[in-house]
C-alpha cells in the first residue's frame, strides 16, 4: 500500500519536484523524498511477528499492533484506537508526502 501511495503521489507532482521513492529490504521498507540532501523518510520495521510494527519519521514513532475488531475484521491498534490500514498509512505518510 505504501508503494502504491508513492506512485500515486509522484503522478500528481509538478515536473520540477524531485519526487518520492520506495525501497524494501527484508523486514524493513521506507518511503523517502528523493534528492534533498539530508534523508527525509518514513521507515517501517516489521520485526518480531508477535511485536508491533514500528513506523518512524524523524523523532515521531508510531507503534502498530495487528488485532481483530468485534466483527472479526483485521484492524491496526494505535494508541488504543482501532484503525484500518489506509488510516495508518495516512498517519504515517501524510507529513512526508504532503508536508
Amino acid at each position: 500500500m505504501a508503494q502504491a501511495n508513492v506512485e500515486t503521489r509522484n503522478a500528481q507532482l509538478d515536473t520540477g519536484h524531485p519526487g518520492f521513492g520506495f525501497e524494501a529490504e527484508g523486514e524493513r521498507f521506507a518511503v523517502f523524498l528523493k534528492g534533498r540532501g539530508a534523508r527525509n523518510a518514513v521507515d517501517f520495521y516489521l520485526g518480531d511477528p508477535h511485536g508491533p510494527i514500528t513506523i518512524t519519521h524523524g523523532d515521531h514513532v508510531l507503534l502498530v499492533r495487528l488485532t481483530l475488531d468485534a466483527d472479526g475484521a483485521c484492524r491496526c491498534q494505535v494508541n488504543g484506537d482501532l484503525l484500518q490500514v489506509w488510516q495508518v498509512m495516512h498517519l504515517a505518510l501524510e507529513p512526508l508526502l504532503f508536508g
